[in-house]
């Protein structure tokens, strides 16, 4: 088996953990016949022969699902002719950072002149200037040196500067349409904004829910508004609408995924605004997510103490890895979980029934107890790196041990030898 084999079976299972899940429910994803598509076969070498893999899991272990994001900054997009003239920024928080970094469009080069020099940064309050303004410059240079964002430069703000909305302008002549981020980072700040989803795989053409909130310390602020926006693996960025379905965003998802995107990751960029007694505050988030071209759907036949009876079906070729959680019963009568499986296989397109399989040796060495049952199965297309269904833990499918029936009766035991080649000499030893 090859390492890297075996690497993506053991990504394509569930994430265990003891810290606490980003939100208690557990997501279901799971394609319909109707929206599989059919994607070309990948240039790349792909691994075509079948992995089985299990391995032991403490019953104090809960699957983790999700992600939460939680922010004390925020960052806005503006050209070099806004920053020469002045552009006005929100800070609730004293000694702020700020960095200046100059966008790279995709396909094009930067200009000579598109670093900021530190030393030509001033700041105004109430058209005021602020003589002392920053306490620390750091060049484009010393950034680049630390290998730190190489087209950025930063300054934090001085303590004396406080509080409140400020002008920063850039003395230096910029090149009018060269688009720069500004960040703005308050650390420590009481005002945070907070990002909540309950998955982080998705299918084309899907929606994406999350929550996002906006609070000072453990208080929630009310007047807050958002844009929402994607953001694709190539750098493209494209604002989206959201609809509000009780305390959960949604937004829409791109349609199509192609084979260049690959295992690479969509980002949803949340601007917040809120006005807290005056004070107007601003956060940017984001969250990182997969989305998937629907290349197979899963069906579970059933399960018994050695396998599981999957049928597959398969739009693309490729190679596709099941898992599944294997629960059993504890002293008190709870279902606990003990051991995760992965199987992978090579299949081309149509019907396919494979074997997501157990390892008896992990089975038996368990403290846990029948009844077992089967959960948190998933299904991972492999070669495009990509999840396509999962199913909530609380969906399991009973485990039945198979049995043998026996027969007794000298008809039974001819039978039973006849099915092992021996028939013809127990007939003639009979005549």
């Amino acid at each position: 088996m090859k390492l890297s084999t075996l690497s993506l079976v053991i990504l394509s299972s569930v994430t265990f953990s003891t810290a606490l899940q980003a939100t208690s429910q557990t997501p279901s994803l799971a394609p319909k016949s109707s929206q599989l598509v059919h994607l070309p076969v990948l240039e790349a070498t792909i691994e075509k022969q079948a992995v089985h893999f299990s391995q032991a899991i403490k019953s104090d272990l809960q699957p983790q699902f999700g992600l939460q994001s939680v922010s004390d900054e925020y960052w806005l997009e503006v050209d070099g002719q806004t920053l020469n003239k002045g552009l006005m920024l929100s800070v609730n928080q004293p000694e702020s950072l700020i960095r200046l970094s100059a966008k790279q469009s995709i396909g094009q080069s930067l200009p000579d002149n598109h670093a900021i020099d530190p030393q030509f940064l001033e700041l105004r309050k109430d058209k005021r200037f602020i003589e002392k303004a920053f306490s620390q410059r750091v060049s484009q240079e010393q950034m680049a040196t630390a290998s730190i964002l190489a087209n950025s430069s930063a300054v934090k703000m001085s303590a004396a500067a406080g509080t409140g909305q400020f002008q920063l302008r850039v003395a230096q002549q910029l090149a009018p349409t060269q688009k720069y981020i500004i960040n703005v980072k308050e650390k420590g700040s009481a005002y945070r904004q907070s990002l909540v989803t309950n998955q982080q795989a998705y299918l084309a053409g899907g929606q994406a829910s999350f929550k996002a909130t906006m609070a000072n310390q453990d208080s929630a602020l009310s007047n807050t508004s958002h844009r929402t926006f994607i953001k694709a693996p190539n750098g493209e960025m494209n604002e989206v609408n959201y609809v509000v379905n009780g305390e959960q965003f949604q937004v829409d998802l791109p349609a199509n995924v192609h084979n260049e995107m690959r295992g690479q990751l969509f980002e949803l960029h949340v601007e917040s605004t809120a006005n807290d007694n005056g004070k107007r505050v601003l956060r940017h988030g984001k969250l990182a997510f997969a989305v998937a071209a629907p290349t197979a759907r899963m069906t579970i036949e059933g399960a018994s103490l050695q396998s599981a009876s999957i049928n597959l079906d398969v739009a693309s070729e490729g190679r596709y890895a099941l898992s599944g959680v294997v629960y059993g019963q504890d002293s008190s009568g709870a279902m606990q979980p003990l051991m995760q499986s992965s199987s992978a296989y090579y299949l081309l397109p149509g019907q396919q029934t494979v074997a997501l399989e157990f390892d008896q040796t992990v089975l038996n060495a368990s403290s846990l107890s029948a009844p077992y049952s089967l959960g948190n199965t998933k299904l991972v297309d492999q070669s495009r790196i990509s999840v396509l269904q999962r199913q909530p833990a609380q969906q399991r499918v009973v485990m039945v041990e198979e049995k043998v029936e026996k027969s007794s009766g000298a008809l039974s035991l001819v039978t039973l030898l006849g099915l092992i080649g021996l028939g013809g000499l127990v007939r003639r030893r009979r005549d």
